[in-house]
Protein backbone atom coordinates (compact mmCIF):
# COMPACT_ATOMS: atom_id res chain seq x y z
CA UNK A 1 0.00 0.00 0.00
CA UNK A 2 1.43 3.43 -0.91
CA UNK A 3 1.08 6.75 0.96
CA UNK A 4 1.47 10.27 -0.36
CA UNK A 5 3.16 13.24 1.26
CA UNK A 6 3.97 16.69 -0.10
CA UNK A 7 7.61 17.78 -0.27
CA UNK A 8 8.27 21.26 -1.69
CA UNK A 9 4.96 21.07 -3.54
CA UNK A 10 5.69 17.66 -5.08
CA UNK A 11 3.34 14.76 -4.35
CA UNK A 12 5.73 12.01 -3.34
CA UNK A 13 4.25 8.51 -3.51
CA UNK A 14 5.91 6.01 -1.20
CA UNK A 15 5.78 2.60 -2.88
CA UNK A 16 7.17 -0.22 -0.74
CA UNK A 17 8.79 2.48 1.39
CA UNK A 18 10.57 4.11 -1.56
CA UNK A 19 9.79 7.70 -2.67
CA UNK A 20 8.56 8.07 -6.26
CA UNK A 21 7.04 10.72 -8.53
CA UNK A 22 4.06 9.93 -10.77
CA UNK A 23 4.74 10.28 -14.52
CA UNK A 24 1.94 12.74 -15.32
CA UNK A 25 2.87 14.97 -12.38
CA UNK A 26 6.42 15.19 -13.74
CA UNK A 27 5.12 15.83 -17.28
CA UNK A 28 3.02 18.79 -16.14
CA UNK A 29 5.96 20.32 -14.28
CA UNK A 30 8.09 19.96 -17.41
CA UNK A 31 5.44 21.83 -19.39
CA UNK A 32 4.16 19.00 -21.60
CA UNK A 33 1.13 20.12 -23.60
CA UNK A 34 0.01 16.48 -23.68
CA UNK A 35 1.22 14.98 -20.37
CA UNK A 36 0.56 11.38 -21.49
CA UNK A 37 3.35 11.80 -24.07
CA UNK A 38 5.86 11.34 -21.27
CA UNK A 39 4.86 7.67 -21.13
CA UNK A 40 6.12 7.20 -24.70
CA UNK A 41 9.48 8.61 -23.56
CA UNK A 42 9.58 6.28 -20.54
CA UNK A 43 8.81 3.24 -22.68
CA UNK A 44 11.49 4.24 -25.20
CA UNK A 45 14.09 4.62 -22.44
CA UNK A 46 13.13 1.18 -21.14
CA UNK A 47 13.51 -0.34 -24.63
CA UNK A 48 16.89 1.34 -25.05
CA UNK A 49 18.01 0.01 -21.63
CA UNK A 50 18.58 3.57 -20.40
CA UNK A 51 16.04 2.81 -17.70
CA UNK A 52 15.51 -0.49 -15.91
CA UNK A 53 12.29 -1.95 -14.54
CA UNK A 54 13.84 -1.63 -11.09
CA UNK A 55 13.62 2.18 -11.46
CA UNK A 56 9.87 2.27 -11.96
CA UNK A 57 6.67 0.87 -10.56
CA UNK A 58 3.94 0.09 -13.10
CA UNK A 59 0.30 0.20 -12.12
CA UNK A 60 -2.99 0.40 -13.98
CA UNK A 61 -5.28 3.20 -12.85
CA UNK A 62 -8.40 4.98 -14.03
CA UNK A 63 -7.58 8.62 -14.72
CA UNK A 64 -10.21 10.84 -13.02
CA UNK A 65 -12.73 12.31 -15.45
CA UNK A 66 -11.78 9.96 -18.28
CA UNK A 67 -13.76 7.06 -19.64
CA UNK A 68 -12.60 3.81 -21.18
CA UNK A 69 -10.12 1.23 -19.97
CA UNK A 70 -7.70 2.19 -17.17
CA UNK A 71 -4.26 3.40 -18.27
CA UNK A 72 -0.80 2.19 -17.32
CA UNK A 73 0.82 4.61 -14.87
CA UNK A 74 4.53 4.85 -14.06
CA UNK A 75 5.90 5.81 -10.64
CA UNK A 76 9.52 6.91 -11.03
CA UNK A 77 12.28 6.62 -8.45
CA UNK A 78 15.01 9.27 -8.17
CA UNK A 79 17.16 7.88 -10.98
CA UNK A 80 14.20 7.49 -13.35
CA UNK A 81 12.83 10.96 -12.50
CA UNK A 82 16.16 12.59 -13.29
CA UNK A 83 16.79 10.51 -16.43
CA UNK A 84 13.34 11.26 -17.85
CA UNK A 85 13.70 14.97 -17.00
CA UNK A 86 17.04 15.24 -18.79
CA UNK A 87 15.91 13.21 -21.80
CA UNK A 88 12.69 15.24 -22.12
CA UNK A 89 14.74 18.19 -23.46
CA UNK A 90 12.03 20.45 -22.03
CA UNK A 91 12.77 24.13 -21.57
CA UNK A 92 12.34 23.75 -17.81
CA UNK A 93 14.39 20.55 -17.56
CA UNK A 94 17.37 22.16 -15.79
CA UNK A 95 15.11 23.88 -13.24
CA UNK A 96 13.10 20.72 -12.59
CA UNK A 97 16.30 18.68 -12.23
CA UNK A 98 17.43 20.92 -9.34
CA UNK A 99 14.00 20.64 -7.72
CA UNK A 100 13.91 16.84 -8.00
CA UNK A 101 17.37 16.50 -6.47
CA UNK A 102 16.29 18.56 -3.45
CA UNK A 103 12.98 16.73 -3.12
CA UNK A 104 14.65 13.32 -2.98
CA UNK A 105 17.37 14.57 -0.61
CA UNK A 106 14.66 15.68 1.82
CA UNK A 107 12.71 12.47 1.25
CA UNK A 108 15.78 10.45 2.26
CA UNK A 109 16.18 12.64 5.36
CA UNK A 110 12.80 11.38 6.46
CA UNK A 111 10.49 14.32 5.80
CA UNK A 112 7.16 13.40 7.37
CA UNK A 113 3.68 14.86 6.82
CA UNK A 114 2.63 17.39 9.45
CA UNK A 115 0.29 16.21 12.20
CA UNK A 116 -2.51 18.23 10.63
CA UNK A 117 -2.26 16.13 7.47
CA UNK A 118 -2.38 12.73 9.19
CA UNK A 119 -6.06 12.41 8.32
CA UNK A 120 -5.15 13.03 4.67
CA UNK A 121 -2.67 10.13 4.65
CA UNK A 122 -5.24 7.95 6.39
CA UNK A 123 -7.84 8.77 3.76
CA UNK A 124 -5.36 8.12 0.95
CA UNK A 125 -4.85 4.53 2.10
CA UNK A 126 -8.54 3.82 1.70
CA UNK A 127 -8.55 5.63 -1.66
CA UNK A 128 -5.60 3.55 -2.87
CA UNK A 129 -7.41 0.40 -1.69
CA UNK A 130 -10.42 1.44 -3.74
CA UNK A 131 -8.24 1.99 -6.82
CA UNK A 132 -6.50 -1.36 -6.29
CA UNK A 133 -9.82 -3.18 -5.95
CA UNK A 134 -11.09 -1.63 -9.16
CA UNK A 135 -7.81 -2.04 -11.03
CA UNK A 136 -7.42 -5.71 -10.10
CA UNK A 137 -11.16 -6.43 -10.39
CA UNK A 138 -11.17 -8.02 -6.94
CA UNK A 139 -14.10 -10.06 -5.70
CA UNK A 140 -16.35 -8.63 -3.00
CA UNK A 141 -14.91 -11.09 -0.50
CA UNK A 142 -11.36 -9.87 -1.24
CA UNK A 143 -12.47 -6.24 -0.91
CA UNK A 144 -13.90 -6.99 2.54
CA UNK A 145 -10.67 -8.72 3.63
CA UNK A 146 -8.60 -5.76 2.39
CA UNK A 147 -10.77 -3.19 4.20
CA UNK A 148 -10.72 -5.26 7.37
CA UNK A 149 -6.91 -5.39 7.18
CA UNK A 150 -6.65 -1.60 6.84
CA UNK A 151 -9.08 -1.10 9.73
CA UNK A 152 -6.99 -3.43 11.90
CA UNK A 153 -3.77 -1.55 11.09
CA UNK A 154 -5.39 1.81 11.81
CA UNK A 155 -7.22 0.67 14.92
CA UNK A 156 -10.59 1.38 13.34
CA UNK A 157 -13.56 -0.85 14.24
CA UNK A 158 -14.56 -3.09 11.34
CA UNK A 159 -17.85 -4.32 12.78
CA UNK A 160 -19.69 -2.47 10.00
CA UNK A 161 -18.27 -4.94 7.45
CA UNK A 162 -20.25 -8.09 6.61
CA UNK A 163 -18.74 -11.37 7.79
CA UNK A 164 -19.00 -12.88 4.32
CA UNK A 165 -20.49 -12.29 0.89
CA UNK A 166 -22.72 -14.84 -0.82
CA UNK A 167 -20.81 -15.48 -4.04
CA UNK A 168 -20.82 -18.40 -6.51
CA UNK A 169 -18.57 -21.35 -5.70
CA UNK A 170 -15.09 -21.05 -7.22
CA UNK A 171 -12.07 -23.32 -7.54
CA UNK A 172 -8.57 -23.20 -8.94
CA UNK A 173 -7.90 -24.05 -12.58
CA UNK A 174 -5.86 -27.18 -11.77
CA UNK A 175 -8.61 -28.69 -9.62
CA UNK A 176 -11.34 -27.96 -12.16
CA UNK A 177 -9.39 -29.45 -15.06
CA UNK A 178 -8.86 -32.61 -13.04
CA UNK A 179 -12.54 -32.81 -12.05
CA UNK A 180 -13.61 -32.56 -15.70
CA UNK A 181 -11.15 -35.21 -16.83
CA UNK A 182 -9.25 -32.79 -19.06
CA UNK A 183 -5.73 -33.67 -20.18
CA UNK A 184 -4.83 -29.98 -20.34
CA UNK A 185 -2.36 -28.57 -17.85
CA UNK A 186 -3.16 -25.38 -15.95
CA UNK A 187 -0.21 -23.73 -17.72
CA UNK A 188 -1.62 -24.54 -21.18
CA UNK A 189 -5.08 -23.36 -20.15
CA UNK A 190 -3.69 -20.10 -18.78
CA UNK A 191 -1.73 -19.45 -21.97
CA UNK A 192 -4.94 -19.90 -23.96
CA UNK A 193 -6.82 -17.54 -21.64
CA UNK A 194 -4.06 -14.94 -22.03
CA UNK A 195 -4.24 -15.28 -25.80
CA UNK A 196 -8.04 -14.95 -25.71
CA UNK A 197 -7.92 -11.79 -23.61
CA UNK A 198 -9.70 -13.38 -20.65
CA UNK A 199 -6.58 -13.29 -18.50
CA UNK A 200 -3.75 -10.75 -18.28
CA UNK A 201 -0.36 -10.62 -16.60
CA UNK A 202 0.34 -7.68 -14.32
CA UNK A 203 3.53 -6.55 -12.59
CA UNK A 204 4.46 -5.04 -9.26
CA UNK A 205 7.74 -3.95 -7.77
CA UNK A 206 9.06 -6.27 -5.07
CA UNK A 207 10.58 -5.16 -1.77
CA UNK A 208 14.09 -5.73 -3.18
CA UNK A 209 13.36 -3.84 -6.39
CA UNK A 210 12.74 -6.95 -8.44
CA UNK A 211 9.69 -7.33 -10.65
CA UNK A 212 6.95 -9.70 -9.54
CA UNK A 213 4.42 -10.93 -12.12
CA UNK A 214 0.95 -12.26 -11.42
CA UNK A 215 -2.22 -13.08 -13.34
CA UNK A 216 -5.58 -11.34 -13.19
CA UNK A 217 -8.90 -11.95 -14.93
CA UNK A 218 -9.80 -9.16 -17.36
CA UNK A 219 -13.16 -7.45 -17.68
CA UNK A 220 -14.10 -10.17 -20.17
CA UNK A 221 -12.66 -12.87 -17.95
CA UNK A 222 -14.66 -12.07 -14.80
CA UNK A 223 -17.67 -13.66 -16.51
CA UNK A 224 -16.03 -17.00 -15.75
CA UNK A 225 -14.44 -16.35 -12.37
CA UNK A 226 -13.22 -13.78 -9.89
CA UNK A 227 -9.93 -12.33 -8.69
CA UNK A 228 -9.13 -13.23 -5.09
CA UNK A 229 -6.23 -11.72 -3.17
CA UNK A 230 -3.27 -14.08 -3.36
CA UNK A 231 -2.41 -15.93 -0.12
CA UNK A 232 1.27 -15.29 -0.95
CA UNK A 233 0.90 -11.49 -1.21
CA UNK A 234 -2.17 -9.26 -0.69
CA UNK A 235 -0.99 -6.98 -3.52
CA UNK A 236 -1.41 -9.78 -6.05
CA UNK A 237 -4.49 -11.53 -7.37
CA UNK A 238 -5.19 -15.24 -7.77
CA UNK A 239 -7.82 -16.06 -10.43
CA UNK A 240 -10.41 -18.61 -9.33
CA UNK A 241 -13.12 -19.95 -11.64
CA UNK A 242 -16.88 -20.41 -11.21
CA UNK A 243 -17.66 -24.09 -10.89
CA UNK A 244 -21.00 -23.80 -12.72
CA UNK A 245 -19.54 -21.92 -15.69
CA UNK A 246 -16.34 -23.90 -16.06
CA UNK A 247 -17.74 -26.34 -18.67
CA UNK A 248 -18.45 -23.35 -20.93
CA UNK A 249 -14.99 -21.91 -20.28
CA UNK A 250 -13.28 -25.25 -20.91
CA UNK A 251 -15.08 -25.55 -24.25
CA UNK A 252 -13.84 -22.08 -25.23
CA UNK A 253 -10.27 -23.02 -24.29
CA UNK A 254 -10.34 -26.31 -26.21
CA UNK A 255 -11.88 -24.64 -29.29
CA UNK A 256 -9.23 -21.92 -29.21
CA UNK A 257 -6.38 -24.42 -28.92
CA UNK A 258 -7.82 -26.57 -31.71
CA UNK A 259 -8.01 -23.57 -34.06
CA UNK A 260 -4.42 -22.59 -33.30
CA UNK A 261 -3.23 -26.14 -33.88
CA UNK A 262 -5.02 -26.32 -37.22
CA UNK A 263 -3.65 -22.95 -38.39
Amino acid sequence: MSTIISIHGYDIHYVDGEPTIQDLDLARRLGYERPRAIRDLIKRLLREKKLNEINICRTVEQTPGESGRPSEVFYLDEFASLKVTVKSEAAKADEITDEIIQVFIDARKGVKPADSSSQYVYDVEFQVAEVAARMLRMSDTSKIRMLASICEIKGVPSTFLPVYVDEPLVRAMTALLKEHGSSLSAKAANLALLDMGLLEELERKGSKGDIKRFKSLTEKGVRYGRNETSPQNPRETQPLYFVDRFPELLELIETHLAKNKAA
